[in-house]
C-alpha cells in the first residue's frame, strides 16, 4: 500500500494465486513514467495500455501480448482524451497534431483525429478515419461494441454534451447514422442486445435514464424507456452481466444497486456491507460470478464476490491497510448555504473526540464539471484522523450528486453558489464546535484548485492553511492553453459580453464589499507584503517605469487630458477637506525636501 502506484496481477482462477503482470513502478526509476488507461482486445490477445510522462496529459500507447507478455513493437505519440477502440487486428484512437517545439504544454488542442492502427504497422501508416477541419474545437472518438458489430462515433467539443451516430459493420455502411445531432445532453451506449442499442442518457431525463434503442429507428421519439433515477435516486451507471442489469444509483451521494431484468422490470436491491462506495458488478452478459468493491473514508476497500444466481455476497479479500476501522467513525450532515439550499457533508475522525472547537480539520470539495466528491478511503487522512484531526468533505453544487439540476446549479452564472456552498460548509464546521478558522485548512485540486482560490479572494478569514492544487485561476485566458477550450461550457468565455459580466462585475463587487468592511485588515495584509516585498517590489517598479517610460506618460497625458474637468474638480475638493496636508507633509518631511532640492540645483543650476 505504500507504492505510488497500483501494480497489475493476474490469475487463471479466483482462488488461484496471484501473479504480477505489470508493475509501473518499474517503468522509471523516478517514478516520472505512470500507467494511464488499460485496453483490452475483444479476443483477449492483447492489452493496448497507455502511459503519462511528469504529469502530463500526451499519452503514449503500448501493446503487450497476454499470453507472453512480450511488448510489441506498436508505440503510438501524442495521443491525448483518448481510448483503444479495438477492432479485428487493431484499434480506432483519437490524436492530435504534433505541437510546435516547445509548446508541446501550451498550444491549443485543436483538429483532432480518429485513426485505425493496425498492429506491427508504424504510427505513420496509420489510417484516417474521420476528420471535420472546420471544426476544429469539435473532437470525435470512436467506440466498438464488444461483439464488434457496432461501431459509435461521439463528437464533443466541450466536458458535457456529445453528439453520437453509428455504424453496422454487417451491412458494410459508408456513411453513419445519427442519433443525436446536438451538444445539449450526454447519450452513450453500454452494449446492445439482439441488435438493439442500449444506451445511458439524460436527455430530457435531468437524473438520467437507460434506453433501449432500434437502430433502424433510431429518432429519439422511437427511444424506450427501461430504467430511470428519480430525485431521491440519481442513476449513476448501469452494467449487464450475468443476464441481467445491475444499476448504480446514488442516494444522498452514497451506493444503491438494483438489480432489473432486461425489459427493465425491478427484481430486487442487492443487500451492500454498509452506507459507503460500491462499485464493480463487471463482466460478461452470460458470466453468473462477479466482484465490487465497499469502501468510505473511515472503511478500507474491501472486495466481495457476488453470486448473481443466490444473491449472496461473500469477502474475497480484505485490505491490507494498517488501519483500525472500528476506532473511527463516519457521519452525513447537511447544512444551508447562503440561499437556502441545504448542502450535504460527511465528517470523519476518531470515536469519542472531544469537539472543542480547536480540532485540526481538513475541508475538501470540488464542485464542478458534473462530477460527484464521494467518501473515498485515503491513506493520507489516516495520518489526520490518528492525530485527533477532523477530515470534511463538503458536496457543492456543480456537482452530479443530484443530477443535472443539482449540476447546472454551479455552472456558468451559477458559479458563485459553488463558492457560497464551501464557505457555508467552513462556517457550519465553526458553529457545530468542530473548529475555527485558526485550526481550518481547506483543499482542492483541478476546478476544486480554482474554488479554493476564489474563497481565498472573497473570504481569506475562514482559514489558515490553504491547498489550490493545479487550480484553473486565469479565467480570462484559460482557453488558449491545451484543451482550455473545452472548459467553457462549464465556466463561460470571456469572448462572449455575459459571460465576462459574470467574471468581472459579480467579483470586483463581492471583492470591494469584503475590503470595504475588513479595510483595517486588508491595509495590513498589504503593508506587511510590501515590507516584507519591498526592494523586490521597488526594484520592479523602477526596471518597469524605465523600460515603458514613454508609453506611461502617454496614457498618463491621455488619461489627463480626456478627464481633465473632473480630475480638477476631484482635486479641489481633496484640498478643501485637508487644506492644511501640505504644509504638514512638507513640515514631516522637510529634511527630505531640502535634500533634494539641493541636488537637484547642484546637477541642474546652469540651466
Amino acid at each position: 500500500g505504500l507504492q505510488s502506484q497500483s501494480v497489475l496481477y493476474i490469475q487463471d482462477s479466483p482462488t488461484s494465486d496471484p501473479v504480477v503482470f505489470m508493475d509501473p513502478n518499474k517503468f522509471s526509476n523516478g517514478g516520472t513514467i505512470a500507467l494511464g488507461g488499460t485496453y483490452f482486445s475483444n479476443d483477449h490477445k492483447y492489452m493496448g495500455y497507455s502511459v503519462s510522462i511528469s504529469g502530463s496529459d500526451w499519452k503514449e500507447y503500448y501493446v503487450k501480448d497476454l499470453s507472453t507478455g512480450e511488448l510489441l513493437s506498436d508505440h503510438l505519440k501524442w495521443v491525448k482524451f483518448s481510448g483503444m477502440a479495438w477492432l479485428g487486428n487493431g484499434f480506432y484512437y483519437k490524436r492530435y497534431p504534433t505541437p510546435d517545439e516547445n509548446e508541446e504544454l501550451s498550444a491549443a488542442n485543436e483538429h483532432a483525429k480518429v485513426y485505425y492502427h493496425r498492429l506491427g504497422t508504424s504510427q505513420e501508416a496509420d489510417e484516417l478515419i474521420f476528420y471535420e477541419p472546420d471544426k476544429p474545437k469539435l473532437a470525435p472518438s470512436i467506440y466498438v461494441s464488444h461483439d464488434e458489430r457496432f461501431m459509435f462515433l461521439y463528437r464533443s467539443s466541450g466536458t458535457y454534451g456529445n453528439m453520437l451516430a453509428f455504424k453496422d459493420t454487417k451491412l458494410s455502411e459508408e456513411n453513419w447514422t445519427h442519433i443525436v445531432d446536438d451538444l445539449n445532453s450526454n447519450c452513450w451506449i453500454m452494449d446492445n442486445i439482439g441488435g438493439q442499442l442500449i444506451a445511458q442518457t439524460d436527455r430530457n431525463s435531468p437524473f438520467k435514464k437507460i434506453v433501449r434503442i432500434d437502430p433502424k429507428n433510431p429518432q429519439e421519439s422511437n427511444w424506450e424507456t427501461l430504467i430511470e433515477g428519480t430525485q431521491d435516486q440519481v442513476l449513476s451507471s448501469v452494467n449487464l452481466v450475468g443476464g441481467k442489469f445491475f444499476a448504480h444509483f446514488t442516494q444522498d451521494v452514497t451506493s444503491v444497486w438494483k438489480v432489473y431484468d432486461l425489459d427493465g422490470n425491478f427484481l430486487y436491491d442487492v443487500d451492500l456491507p454498509g452506507k459507503g462506495i460500491v462499485n464493480g458488478f463487471g463482466g460478461k452478459k452470460g458470466q453468473m460470478i462477479t466482484w465490487y468493491t465497499f469502501n468510505n473514508s473511515v472503511n478500507p476497500s474491501t472486495i466481495y464476490q457476488y453470486d448473481i444466481k443466490q444473491n449472496i455476497s461473500t469477502v474475497y479479500k480484505e485490505s491490507e491497510a494498517k488501519f483500525d476501522r472500528d476506532s473511527f467513525v463516519l457521519k452525513q450532515d447537511f447544512y444551508p448555504s447562503k440561499d437556502g439550499t441545504m448542502i450535504p457533508i460527511f465528517i470523519a475522525h476518531k470515536k469519542g473526540l472531544k469537539m472543542d472547537g480547536k480540532r485540526p480539520t481538513l475541508l475538501y470539495a470540488y464542485g464542478g464539471f458534473n462530477i460527484s466528491i464521494k467518501p473515498y478511503f485515503s491513506k493520507a487522512n489516516s495520518i489526520l484522523y490518528e492525530n485527533d484531526g477532523v477530515y470534511a468533505i463538503a458536496n457543492l453544487r456543480g456537482g452530479s450528486e443530484y443530477g443535472q439540476d443539482w449540476h447546472e446549479a454551479g455552472m456558468l452564472h451559477n458559479k458563485q453558489n459553488v463558492f457560497d456552498d464551501f464557505i457555508a460548509a467552513a462556517e457550519y464546521l465553526e458553529r457545530s464546535g468542530i473548529t475555527t478558522p485558526n485550526y481550518l485548512a481547506i483543499r482542492g485540486g483541478s476546478n476544486g484548485g480554482l474554488l479554493i482560490g476564489a474563497v481565498l479572494n472573497q473570504r481569506p478569514d475562514i482559514c489558515k492553511v490553504a491547498f489550490p492544487e493545479v487550480g484553473v485561476m486565469d479565467m480570462l485566458r484559460y482557453e488558449k492553453f491545451t484543451i482550455g477550450h473545452a472548459w467553457a461550457v462549464e465556466y463561460g468565455s470571456v469572448a462572449k459580453k455575459e459571460h465576462f459580466k459574470n467574471y468581472y462585475l459579480k467579483n470586483k463587487d463581492r471583492i470591494k464589499e469584503y475590503q470595504f468592511k475588513n479595510k483595517e485588515r486588508v491595509r495590513g495584509v498589504k503593508k506587511q507584503y510590501y515590507l516584507k516585498n519591498r526592494e523586490h517590489l521597488n526594484a520592479y517598479m523602477k526596471e518597469y517605469h524605465l523600460k515603458n517610460k514613454e508609453h506611461t506618460r502617454k496614457v498618463q497625458k491621455e488619461y489627463y487630458l480626456k478627464n481633465e474637468e473632473y480630475l480638477k474638480q476631484k482635486q479641489k475638493e481633496w484640498y478643501l477637506k485637508n487644506p492644511n496636508y501640505g504644509k504638514e507633509h512638507y513640515l514631516k518631511h522637510k529634511d527630505h525636501f531640502r535634500e533634494y532640492h539641493k541636488k537637484w540645483y547642484l546637477k541642474h543650476g546652469e540651466r
